[in-house]
Order: structure tokens, then sequence, then C-alpha cells
């Protein structure tokens, strides 16, 4: 038996996991967390590992994982968290930079959109359920363990031990000490799932350079002017992102030198696949926004990147990115006003 536990990484879902396997342990015997957000990572690591009884932690499940969930219509659990609490998790208990951990946050939140609805779910949130024993007690009834409240006492206290709070202190000291464009890149990818986790539409999305990586240099952020000079390259990408299924609309900013100008560059959209692009020549020096419209189905499991690249050799110039803003349309109608690709 799967027991599945959905939410982002960081110390809320992670307890959610805990009571399960605990619960699930007095009932079928000790059971293993396994972290796994799509179909075939599950098969992999439960045929890998023999196991026939496991909890399933999901942070950022991906659509055929999805499918599947409200094809079953099985039980499980959806551990929301507010998502500047999950990323200061990320980056207190983790140690993960700024960008990673905005990266896996907003990919989850992505993901996450829409589960809610389905009638398996048990929606548990952490700044009302954390370490409470009705909570457990709504897992154990959502689950069907066959427990008493002695054994649920007694994993709340085993985990209380193993999986501590996290502590007020350092989450508010972190936020002290964030700079203004930290708190701008932050906000801008994660603001729009602050207070709408139960809807299946998000507003505007900013993606800020930090989240993007240099096409020859992947360890290196795209913060800064980029070279073009040399072989057709990819120049940027990123920020490797989940979004909820539906129709999408792109505006990306770029700014080019004048030694820039009139080089031919492409910009494009993607999975597992293609899935939107666009020619780009800049005529004139300074920014210059490129628009593309795209459909994220219900089966991908991929996150997003957008690339650009150039498209011949080119002798001098640099190219610098400003930023992503994404916009989720209600249906796929937002597609017909969609630039033809270059």
């Amino acid at each position: 038996m799967l027991y599945f536990v959905v939410g982002p990484p960081g110390t809320f879902a992670t307890w959610c996991g805990a009571v399960v396997a605990g619960l699930a342990g007095r009932v079928v015997g000790l059971i293993p967390i396994v972290e796994a957000s799509t179909l075939d990572d599950i098969s992999r690591k439960i045929l890998s590992g023999n196991i026939s009884h496991a909890v399933i932690a999901a942070t950022a499940p991906g659509g055929r994982l999805r499918a599947a969930l409200a094809a079953a219509a099985c039980p499980f659990v959806i551990a929301l968290d507010d998502p500047r609490l999950a990323c200061a998790d990320l980056v207190v208990g983790r140690q993960e930079s700024l960008p990673v951990a905005v990266r896996q946050i907003a990919s989850s939140c992505g993901a996450i959109m829409g589960l809610q609805s389905l009638p398996g779910a048990l929606v548990l949130r952490g700044d009302r359920d954390w370490s409470d024993i009705q909570a457990a007690r709504a897992l154990a009834d959502h689950f069907q363990f066959a427990v008493g409240d002695h054994d649920i006492a007694a994993v709340l206290e085993q985990i209380e031990r193993d999986h501590p709070a996290p502590q007020g202190d350092d989450v508010s000291s972190w936020w002290s000490r964030l700079v203004p464009s930290e708190e701008a890149l932050m906000r801008g990818a994660l603001e729009p799932y602050f207070s709408r986790s139960e809807t299946r539409r998000a507003p505007a999305i900013s993606w800020a350079p930090e989240l993007f990586l240099l096409g020859d240099r992947p360890a290196e952020p795209a913060t800064s002017a980029i070279d073009i000079t040399g072989r057709a390259r990819c120049l940027l990408h990123g920020p490797q992102v989940l979004l909820f299924p539906g129709a999408w609309s792109l505006a990306l900013t770029l700014g080019f030198s004048r030694d820039a100008v009139d080089n031919e560059f492409l910009v494009e959209v993607a999975t597992d696949r293609q899935l939107a692009s666009s020619g780009l020549r800049p005529h004139n020096e300074g920014d210059l926004t490129v628009e593309l419209a795209f459909l994220i189905d219900d089966s991908s499991d991929y996150p997003v990147v957008i690339r650009v690249s150039t498209r011949r050799a080119a002798f001098d110039g640099a190219v610098i990115l400003r930023g992503a803003r994404l916009l989720r349309h209600e249906d796929a109608g937002a597609l017909d006003a969609a630039p033809p690709d270059g």
C-alpha cells in the first residue's frame, strides 16, 4: 500500500509524512518514506527497493501523478504551508541558496494547485495543524489506520524528538537580512500563491534574472550582461519551474547593446518538448520585450524552461536579461493571440 503526502519541501510536509509513516507502522510494520514526484520515480524506487508499503513524499507532483491520484480517487494528504515559511525552511534549515529554494517552492506551488478539490484529498495547514493531535487523528482516520489515542500520542512524541518545530527566531532573523532584490526575487515567483492556495487560477508571476543560468556556464546566474561573441549557442536558460496546466502568456524582456543590434536570436519555451518559439532581431539599442503564448497540458511532468540563443555567429555585442512575466489564462482561447513563430 502506498500513502501519498503532497506538499512543498520543508518541515511541515516532513512532519506530515513522518506522522503517516509512524501511524502506518503501528498497523503494517516499519515502512519507509520515499521521496518521489513522478510515476517513473515511484516505480523505479519501489521496484528497486522491493517495497510493498511506503509513504510517498511528493514535493512537486508531475502531471501524470496528479492524473493518477484523480483517477484512483485514493486518499492522500496535502500539507500546505505559507510559501514564505517553506522558502525560509530550505534556506535556514537545509542551507539552500535563495534562488534554489524559490525554484523548489514555486514548482511545488504550481504542481499542487487544483489538487485540493480532488475527493481523496485531506488538506492540512502548517499554521493550524503543526504538532496537533487532532491533525494526527485526522490522518489516521483518512487512511483508515486502526490505531488508538495511545498510539497517536506515542507517534507524536517520537516525531517531536526527531523533527522539532522550526525556530521562529531563526526564520525572523533570515527575513530581516533579506535585501530588497532578494525580497523582490522571492515575491515575484511566490506571491501569487501567498493567499490563493485553493484556487486553480494564478495571477501574474515574475521570474527574476537570478532564477536563470548562463547557457555555457550553467553554475552561474544570468544576472549580468552576456557576451554574444562567438558561435551560435544558448546564452541563458531557466528557471526550471513547474506551472499549473492551462494557457499561459510570457513577456520576456531583454536588453541589447549597440553591437548586438541586427543580430538574430531565438527565444524558446519548452518542457520535454518545445511549446513556443519566436525569432528576435533588435534594430535599436536598449530593451525589447518578446511575447509568447503556450499551453501546459495535464500530462506534463517537466518544468518550464525559457531559452535565449543566438542563431548565427556574432562578432561583438551583449545581451542582458531584465526579467520574465507570466500570466495564466482561464482557457486556451488566449492562444489565439499568440505571435507567429519566428
